[in-house]
C-alpha cells in the first residue's frame, strides 16, 4: 500500500534542462534586454525618458525629487523598468497635482527603489479617481517592489489601485495614505479589482478610509480578485464611514487564493478591525461566498463592533493555525451589541476554523474570542484561552446557529454576566464533542456553559474541571428553556455550586460522571431524564496540575459511557467518558501521542509543538528539522512513519492502541 502524505520537491537534471529552456525563451523574447537611459543625465524628466524608451528598456533614477507624473501607455513600452537608486533620496512627488505613476495597458513594466508620494487621483481621465500614487489598468506581469508609496489620496485606492491586472507588490511601504470623498472612500492603502498575482513583503501601515456611504479596506481593499497575499504587515490602518469594513484587510466576493503568515496589528474598522471577508448578497442571482485560505496568520490588538480580529459574513473560507491575540470588539454603536473579540462569523454555514490560538482576546456583549452568528461552522482543536465577555467568555453561539465544535480546550475564560466558556441560545443546536471546559467563570449563571431559549444542543463526551458560576445558577452548565442532551461528561466541579442547573428545560442526562460538586443538579420546573448511568466517582485525572486529563488506567470513569456502538472509542471499545473517550476523540489521542513521541526522541520528531494536519483519513504532523512524518489513520488505527528511518518510505510502525498505552494516551 502507497501513501502519499505530501508532495516532494526534488531538483534533478530535469529541472535544470527546463530552467535552461526558460532562459532561452527570455532572451529570445527579449524580456528585460535593452538599453540603459539614466534621468536626469540623459533625459531630465522620467516622463521623457518613458517616452524614449522602447520594449526592454531600463530607466536608472538618480537621486533626487522629481516633482511630475508619469503615465507608461501602450503595447510599445513592454519590459520597461524604472528603477530608483534609493526610496529614501529618489522621489516621485506631483506635488498634489495628479497621480504619480500610471501603468495603462503595457505589460511586463517593473518599478523598484522609488518614493511616491503626494500623488492625487484626477477626476477625469483613465479611472478617474482610482489609486493616487500607482495605478496599474489593463495591464499584466507587473512589478512594483522596494518602493515607498506614501501620503497618497484618491477616491479609491489611495496609495495603488490595479484593475483587470496581474500584479506583484512586493518588498513595499505602503503608508499613511487616504482614500476619501463625499460618498465614498475604499482602499485606503492599496485597491485591486479584478486583479491576480501576488502581494507579499509588504508594510501597510497608517492608511485611512473614509466616506458617509463606504469606507472598507484601510489598508487593502481586494474586489473579484485573488492575488496570494503572504508575509504582509498591516498595522494602524482604520476604515471609518457608514460601512468601514476590514480595517486592516478587506475581502470581498473573492475566491480561490491564500492569506498566509500576515501580521495584523492594532488595526480598526466597524466590523473586522484586522480583516473583513465578505460575500455577495443573497439578493444577487449568484451570491457568493468568498473563501479565501487564511493561515498562519497573527492577528493582535485590533479593533471593531463586530470581529475585533476577523469578521466573516457570506464566508466559507478555512481559517487554519492562526493567532487571535488581544483584540477587541468595543466599538459601541448606538442600537447594535458587540461580539467576537478574535473573529465573528456572520452567516457563514461552511467555513472551518480549527487549530488556531485564541487568547486574551475581549467582546463587550458576545464572545470574548469567538462569536457564532447565524452560522455552522466546523470548530475545531483550537486553543481559546483567557477571553473576556458579557456572554460567553470563550464563545458564543446565537441566534439559529448550529456549528459542530470539537477537540477544543475552552480555559480561563470570563463572562461577567453568562456562560464563561460558551453560551448557546436562540433556537441554536450546536454539537459540542470532545472538548475541554477548564477553570471558565461567570458572575451569573454558567461558569462551563449556559443553554437558552428554544435550543438543543448536544454536549456529548467533554470534560468539565472546576468551572465556577453563581450557586443555584448553575456552577457547570446552566439551560433556561431549552432542551439539551447532556452525555458521557465529566462533571469536575468546585463544591461550591451544583453542576448542573436546570430552569424551565427538558435535559436528557445519561452516563455523566460527577465529582467534587455541590450537588448533581438543580431542578427549576424543569424535565430531568436519567439513568442508571450516571454516577458520583472521582474520575482519577492523570495530573490536573498540568491540565493532563488523561484517565488513570484504574478511573472508573473508562469504558463507562453510553454502550451503543456507535459511542465507542476508536479502538473499538466502549465509550469512555470525557474529551478523550468516544469516535470523536481519535485526534485528540493522536496529538497526545505526537506530543510524547516529540519528548522522547527530539532528535527523530523535531521541532516540538509543530502543528498537526488532516488529509483524508489521516492525522498527521511533518517534522521540518529532520523531514519526517508521524501520522495516524483513522481507516486502520494504525501509526506510520516516512522520513529518513524509513528511507524515505512508509512504514507501518503498528495498531495505534497499543501505542496510545505506552505513551499513556489512552
Amino acid at each position: 500500500m502507497k501513501i502519499q502524505f505530501a508532495e516532494k520537491i526534488r531538483f534533478g537534471s530535469l529541472s535544470v534542462l527546463r530552467l535552461a529552456v526558460l532562459i532561452t525563451f527570455c532572451l529570445n523574447e527579449g524580456v528585460a534586454l535593452g538599453r540603459t537611459i539614466v534621468v536626469p543625465t540623459e533625459f531630465a524628466t522620467i516622463q521623457g525618458a518613458v517616452d524614449a524608451a522602447t520594449t526592454g528598456d531600463v530607466i536608472s533614477i538618480q537621486p533626487g525629487t522629481y516633482r511630475e507624473s508619469v503615465t507608461i501607455l501602450g503595447g510599445g513600452k513592454a519590459g520597461i523598468s524604472l528603477q530608483g537608486s534609493n526610496p529614501a533620496t529618489t522621489i516621485l512627488n506631483p506635488g498634489g497635482t495628479g497621480r504619480g505613476i500610471s501603468i495603462l495597458v503595457a505589460n511586463n513594466v517593473s518599478i523598484s527603489n522609488l518614493t511616491i508620494t503626494g500623488g492625487v487621483a484626477p477626476a477625469s481621465g483613465y479611472s478617474p479617481g482610482f489609486g493616487g500614487g500607482i495605478l496599474v489598468d489593463g495591464s499584466n506581469n507587473i512589478t512594483i517592489s522596494s518602493c515607498v508609496i506614501s501620503n497618497n489620496s484618491a477616491t479609491i485606492g489611495g496609495g495603488f489601485a490595479s484593475l483587470n491586472s496581474t500584479v506583484t507588490l512586493t518588498g513595499n511601504t505602503i503608508n499613511g495614505n487616504r482614500a476619501a470623498s463625499a460618498t465614498d472612500g475604499q482602499g485606503g492603502g492599496a485597491f485591486m479589482y479584478l486583479t491576480h498575482g501576488q502581494v507579499s513583503n509588504n508594510v501597510f501601515s497608517n492608511n485611512t478610509t473614509s466616506g458617509p456611504n463606504m469606507g472598507p479596506g484601510g489598508g487593502l481593499f481586494l474586489q473579484k480578485s485573488n492575488p496570494s497575499v503572504s508575509s504582509n504587515t498591516f498595522s494602524g490602518n482604520q476604515a471609518s464611514g457608514a460601512q468601514h469594513y476590514g480595517g486592516g484587510l478587506y475581502i470581498y466576493d473573492s475566491t480561490d487564493f491564500t492569506v498566509s503568515e500576515n501580521t495584523f496589528d492594532g488595526n480598526k474598522g466597524l466590523d473586522g478591525g484586522g480583516m473583513a471577508i465578505i460575500g455577495t448578497d443573497i439578493v444577487y442571482a449568484h451570491p457568493t461566498y468568498s473563501n479565501p485560505t487564511v493561515t498562519g496568520n497573527i492577528f493582535s490588538r485590533n479593533d471593531a463592533r463586530w470581529g475585533g480580529g476577523l469578521y466573516g459574513w457570506h464566508m466559507s473560507s478555512r481559517i487554519t493555525n492562526n493567532i487571535f491575540s488581544q483584540n477587541t470588539a468595543g466599538l459601541r454603536v448606538p442600537g447594535f451589541l458587540s461580539g467576537g473579540g478574535g473573529i465573528l462569523f456572520d452567516e457563514s454555514p461552511d467555513a472551518v476554523f480549527a487549530a488556531n490560538i485564541v487568547t486574551d482576546n475581549t467582546a463587550l456583549d458576545w464572545g470574548g474570542g469567538i462569536n457564532v452568528y447565524k452560522s455552522s461552522p466546523t470548530i475545531s482543536r483550537n486553543t481559546v484561552s483567557r477571553n473576556q465577555s458579557g456572554n460567553g467568555g470563550g464563545i458564543a453561539i446565537t441566534p439559529d446557529s448550529d456549528p459542530a465544535v470539537s477537540g477544543n480546550a475552552f480555559t480561563d475564560n470570563i463572562a461577567t454576566q453568562n456562560g464563561g466558556g460558551m453560551i448557546i441560545g436562540d433556537n441554536s443546536n450546536a454539537i459540542v464533542k470532545n472538548n475541554l471546559f477548564a477553570r471558565n467563570r461567570a458572575t451569573d449563571s454558567g461558569g462551563g456553559i449556559v443553554v437558552f431559549s428554544a435550543s438543543s444542543p448536544q454536549i456529548i463526551n467533554n470534560t468539565f474541571f472546576s468551572n465556577r458560576g453563581q450557586e443555584n445558577w448553575g456552577g457547570t452548565v446552566r439551560t433556561d428553556s431549552s432542551s439539551p442532551t447532556l452525555m458521557n461528561n465529566v462533571f469536575y466541579g468546585v463544591a461550591a455550586a451544583e453542576a448542573i442547573s436546570a430552569n424551565a428545560s427538558t435535559v436528557q442526562l445519561l452516563y455523566n460522571d460527577f465529582w467534587n460538586n455541590k450537588s448533581n443538579y438543580l431542578n427549576l420546573s424543569s424535565i430531568i431524564s436519567q439513568d442508571a448511568g450516571n454516577r458520583t466517582l472521582d474520575p482519577k485525572f492523570a495530573d490536573v496540575t498540568k491540565d493532563n486529563f488523561l484517565l488513570h488506567s484504574s478511573s472508573p470513569a473508562r469504558n463507562a459511557g453510553n454502550p451503543n456502538a456507535s459511542y465507542n472509542n476508536p479502538d473499538g471499545t466502549r465509550n469512555t467518558l470525557g474529551m478523550y473517550g468516544g469516535p470523536g476523540a481519535f485526534t485528540l489521542q493522536s496529538d497526545c501521542f505526537f506530543g510524547w513521541a516529540e519528548r522522547t526522541h527530539p532528535s527523530v520528531f523535531g521541532p516540538a509543538g509543530t502543528t498537526s494536519n488532516l488529509s483524508a483519513t489521516f492525522h498527521y504532523r511533518y517534522y521540518s528539522q529532520t523531514n519526517a512524518f508521524l501520522a495516524t489513520n483513522s481507516a486502520d488505527n494504525h501509526l506510520y512513519y516516512l522520513g529518513p528511518l524509513s528511507g524515505d518510505s512508509i512504514f507501518d510502525a503498528g495498531t495505534l492502541s497499543s501505542w496510545l498505552a505506552t505513551a499513556g494516551c489512552q
